[in-house]
């Protein structure tokens, strides 16, 4: 496995083409991202495209995707229906609520399929996960719903972030990745909020905080701002 690196949360483009050789096989992203909640977009996935040897695939991850207007996401499906080596995964997992069932699905040219297909376990997803997700697919009423309440909120939860004066990289998915002490992970359990320390993603420094609903959100807020307000308490100097 080759890491590239995301300077800001970024993708940068050119540092994933640099990084290929005659033994690289397949190149792997998230639009958005997990855990900056970064997207690429169709320029940038077109130049990473056309800039892959042919011997390359691209693996695109879009578990996030219906957090993200459509219109302003780069659309990985329009590539594998034009031939070109790209594979496109989406999980129902997330908006669709089905976290639990442990299903979803991927897009990919015929021969790539058929390979998958030969490989995998027998009974890999059960009946009620199947019939879950096809009932999942027809829900536009909850999916608009659910795309609402987080672009709502992940703009108020941002909002206040900024004005708390809390370095945060701008999501584009369900949650926002918050750079804070560690210890404040600790400390935000004890007040009954949990929150994902991010020290095995290479980030010892963040937190990623999902967005859920309104309540949750407030509480979240409220929560952070009582634990920055007893760090600044208790960094401030006693003079005598």
């Amino acid at each position: 496995m080759v890491p590239v690196p995301m300077p800001g949360g970024a993708y940068r483009v050119e540092s994933f083409l640099e990084r290929v050789t005659q033994r690289t096989k397949l190149v792997m992203i998230g639009s958005p991202h997990n855990p900056t909640g970064t997207t690429l977009s169709e320029k940038e996935m077109k130049q990473l495209i056309d800039g892959l040897p042919e011997h390359v695939w691209l693996l695109v991850d879009e578990a996030y995707r219906d957090y993200v207007n459509a219109a302003e996401l780069a659309d990985a499906l329009s590539w594998v229906a034009k031939g070109r080596n790209v594979i496109v995964m989406r999980s129902l997992s997330k908006a669709h609520g089905l976290a639990g069932l442990r299903i979803g699905y991927g897009v990919a040219p015929l021969r790539i399929a058929k390979a998958v297909d030969r490989l995998r376990q027998n009974y890999n997803t059960n009946t009620l996960a199947q019939m879950a997700a096809v009932a999942a697919l027809d829900d536009d009423e909850h999916l608009a719903r659910t795309y609402t309440n987080n672009a709502f909120e992940l703009n108020r939860v941002q909002r206040r972030l900024k004005e708390m004066g809390v370095p945060f990289i701008p999501s584009r998915a369900n949650f926002v990745l918050v750079q804070a002490s560690p210890d404040y992970v600790d400390r935000l359990a004890h007040a009954g909020v949990k929150v994902k320390e991010m020290a095995r993603f290479g980030a010892p420094d963040h937190f990623r905080v999902s967005i859920g609903l309104p309540s949750e959100n407030t509480r979240f807020l409220e929560a952070f701002a009582e634990v920055l307000e007893e760090s600044r308490e208790i960094s401030q100097p006693v003079l005598a």
